[in-house]
């Protein structure tokens, strides 16, 4: 009667172990998934926002565009940050400016 006791606690143990493991891995799954579509959503809307100033009079040179996707591509920069400041500038003009900043910061590094 003992013996019977034993297995169906190891089972249960078991059966809790491996729940509690796949429900940490599947959290852990979900949240790198989530902070990898961060990055790529933010750095979409950020080159939507370049491409769109394309036709500006005062658009991004070939160089600053290239130097601000070098910027944008470190490591070290905050996309999030970058995108929601991006999207308080109330005018072309001012997305523009704040742009040609950031280039700068990259071309600096060159």
């Amino acid at each position: 009667m003992s013996q019977i006791n034993l297995c169906d606690n190891r089972f249960r143990i078991y059966n809790i172990l491996r729940h509690q493991f796949l429900f940490r891995t599947t959290c852990e799954t979900n949240f790198y998934a989530k902070v990898i579509n961060s990055y790529n959503m933010s750095l979409d809307n950020i080159v939507a926002t370049i491409q769109s100033l394309s036709e500006e009079p005062n658009k991004l040179s070939d160089e600053e565009e290239a130097n601000l996707y070098v910027y944008l591509t470190d490591k070290d920069t905050k996309l999030t940050d970058v995108e929601k400041l991006l999207n308080l500038c109330k005018t072309n003009n001012a997305k523009l400016v704040y742009l040609k900043g950031l280039s700068k910061k990259s071309g600096a590094c060159l």
